[in-house]
């Protein structure tokens, strides 16, 4: 092939015209991309003046197809299977021979992209990320890149990579994992980029999950350094900051080199085993917990002590012994393992007996404060800084008769009315004594609520009895009850005698005894002692009886009752009356009870007395009319009396006395005037009886007469 070329281009070389000048020869496209075992049209052009100057396309590739015109000439190249070819386009103009290269470049696209899977990780430590890019060409256009989620960890080229062809192309890249890198993704890219020539192609890994593991704190083993042979006790592991969550820890738990059963449970960060361990025989056992997440796991272990250390033995030879006798207690322990058992025999106040492992035994002399007594029997084992304890109790029961007293029956007992009350009469002894109780020969139950009544007051014979004798206690019982009054012990009216001595008399029911004060109304002191009575001591009093158990209030009605006196007697117009004209006379008393009125007067059938019998009228007054009027009252206390003189006159008289007091009237100027101003300053026709009840003359009190004498008697 090349030598019929070569011949072909010495013949156009010999041609006429070789010599002419240089034309122009072009190829397109210049550069290509072609998919492995693809076709291109390749297309030769010159511009030579001959437009049919003979040229070809040189090249290694399989020619199919072609296509020629003036000035060009086209060929398909098919089935390109070389990676890299340089096909070369010539044509001769007049023995001139130019020549165009083309650059043909073959690819094959990223076959399989394979992220290798990643095994679980632990936090903090290296892991390599690899991926691997299958039968890919050419590699210098290609880009790998690695990323978390949305993140570019790392981007690699090959441009410097030698060879032409297909290869297998491997990237590896180096990351620590973080917490915050759990459950993100990992996936590899590759892109072949053969741009502006040819295609873009990318193809990417199925993604992997990164799965971070953390155990940051070491196991915590939680249960008791000692067990005892054939009990259970509860063993714990636990662990915290379990990354990614405490669900993802797996336990593993051994005792004495066998697997425990166990139940897991969680909190927060926090995972933890819990299981049960035993042993049938002691000795040491060793206790293991493995705690994995992931790829991590964490151990812990602690020595178990498995002890024998049987209960303690309590021996009483007479459990229930009569008092005064004399009982045997023995105090005992079986071996334990490992040995070194201590005793101690005590009760409830001190110890009684120590020592060391087979036994203690005391005798006892039995006192009835040792009945209930309770004994124990104590066994001590110590195991490092550990001590433990077990003991046996007995109680001692002692056997004596009944016993009373203030204690547990009280001699005195004090109720109060209307409260729910029981006997309360306990006896001392064992068996426990029966307790029976009368009141007037009546059986009366013991502890059995009642309400009280006053009636259950008095004495109660009680006795006790058991199987060992008897005893025998009286009780006196008292009721209180608050105060009551009535009008037998305090009245509520009370009539009391002027000047006389008198005290408040107002008692009140109850016990205790209540003390009862008085106080007058409006007064601030309580009304106390014996006192001479006087009209103030009339009015209301409020009386108060208290004791502890309450209190009751009585209204009491003081009055004071006095001997009747006088006050005044009145006479309208006046002492001296005119014949036939009316008067009146009144009389005015006081005294409690109310006075009754009595009078004596001349007789006379013009004279009428008032319904009280208190005011004297006369009509047309007439010469029986003159004379002393005499007004008497009186109650219970005594009686009081009051006169006035009364004169009858004619007009005659009058008139002649006129003339002899005008006579006179100069030479007794200053007694007329003396006599006016007594006159006025008196009120008309009244006499002021009790003003003058120590003298013989009351003082008048008219305006426009003589004074009058009025005549008093006292009874």
């Amino acid at each position: 092939m090349r030598l019929r070329q070569l011949g072909a281009l010495l013949l156009l070389l010999a041609l006429p015209g070789a010599a002419e000048q240089s034309f122009n020869v072009s190829i397109w496209p210049e550069d290509s991309v072609v998919e492995h075992g693809g076709s291109i049209w390749l297309n030769c052009s010159h511009t030579c003046r001959d437009p049919d100057a003979p040229g070809d396309l040189e090249t290694s590739l399989r020619k199919a197809n072609s296509k020629n015109g003036s000035r060009w000439i086209a060929r398909e190249l098919v089935n390109i299977r070389e990676w890299v070819s340089a096909p070369e386009c010539f044509f001769n103009c007049y023995g001139n021979i130019t020549c165009a290269v083309a650059h043909i470049t073959t690819y094959r696209a990223p076959e399989r992209v394979v992220l290798e899977p990643l095994p679980e990780l632990e936090l903090g430590q290296a892991y390599n990320l690899t991926c691997r890019v299958l039968n890919v060409a050419p590699v210098t256009h290609l880009t790998v890149t690695l990323r978390r989620g949305g993140q570019t960890l790392h981007t690699e080229t090959f441009q410097s990579r030698t060879g032409t062809g297909p290869d297998n192309i491997t990237v590896t890249h180096e990351i620590i994992p973080q917490r915050q890198d759990h459950g993100q993704e990992i996936t590899c890219h590759a892109a072949l980029d053969l741009t502006p020539h040819g295609p873009h192609f990318e193809n990417s890994s199925s993604a992997v999950e990164l799965r971070v593991f953390d155990l940051p704190e070491e196991p915590q083993l939680q249960t008791s350094l000692y067990i005892e042979v054939g009990t259970r006790a509860t063993a714990r592991c636990g662990v915290a900051g379990v990354f990614p969550a405490a669900g993802e820890a797996r336990f593993t738990l051994s005792f004495g080199g066998e697997s425990l059963n166990f139940t897991i449970t969680t909190s927060g960060d926090t995972a933890t085993a819990q299981g049960e361990v035993w042993s049938p025989s002691p000795g040491r056992r060793q206790l293991n917990c493995t705690v994995s997440v992931g790829p991590v796991s964490r151990s812990a272990g602690q020595s178990v002590l498995v002890y024998t250390f049987p209960e303690p033995v309590l021996e009483i030879d007479q459990p229930r012994a009569l008092v005064n006798r004399n009982v045997s207690v023995t105090c005992r322990s079986p071996a334990s393992q490992p040995p070194g058992t201590t005793l101690q025999l005590r009760d409830s106040e001190r110890t009684l007996a120590s020592g060391h492992q087979p036994r203690l035994q005391l005798t006892l002399t039995t006192r009835k404060g040792d009945n209930g007594r309770r004994l124990t029997c104590e066994g001590n084992l110590t195991l490092g800084n550990h001590s433990l304890v077990k003991n046996t109790s007995s109680q001692l029961i002692v056997l004596y008769g009944p016993e009373m007293d203030d204690a547990g029956c009280a001699r005195t007992q004090t109720w109060v009315e209307g409260t729910e009350q029981s006997l309360a009469c306990l006896a001392w002894g064992n068996p426990v004594p029966a307790v029976v109780c009368t009141k007037d020969g009546a059986p009366y139950g013991v502890g059995v609520q009642r309400r009280v009544a006053r009636e259950h007051a008095g004495t109660y014979h009680c006795s006790a009895t058991n199987a060992h004798g008897s005893a025998r206690q009286e009780v006196t019982v008292w009721v209180e009850y608050k105060p009551t009054m009535d009008e037998s012990s305090c009245p509520s009216t009370q009539a009391w005698l002027e000047g006389t001595l008198h005290t408040l008399a107002c008692e009140a029911d109850g016990i205790p005894g209540p003390r009862v004060p008085c106080t007058k109304e409006g007064a601030a002191d309580e009304f106390g002692g014996e006192r001479n009575v006087s009209r103030n001591d009339s009015g209301t009093y409020q009386c108060t009886a208290r004791n502890r158990h309450g209190s009751e209030k009585k209204v009491v009605t003081v009055r004071v009752e006095y001997r009747p006196v006088v006050l005044l007697l009145a006479v309208s117009p006046s002492a001296t009356v005119p014949r036939g004209t009316n008067f009146n006379i009144s009389c005015r008393a006081e005294g409690s009870p109310a006075p009754a009125y009595r009078w004596t007067m001349p007789p006379a059938p013009n004279v009428h007395c008032s319904a009280d019998n208190s005011t004297v009228s006369v009509a047309g007054a007439d010469w029986p009319n003159r004379g002393v009027y005499v007004c008497r009252v009186s109650n219970a206390h005594g009686q009081h009396l009051g006169q006035v003189q009364i004169q009858v006159t004619d007009h005659r008289l009058l008139v002649a006395a006129l003339i002899v007091g005008v006579a006179v009237l100069l030479l007794g100027g200053t007694a007329g005037l003396v006599y006016y101003l007594k006159s006025t300053a008196c009120k008309k026709g009244e006499y002021n009886v009790q003003d003058a009840e120590s003298s013989s003359k009351a003082t008048c009190l008219g305006r426009d007469v003589a004074i009058y004498g009025i005549q008093l008697t006292q009874t």
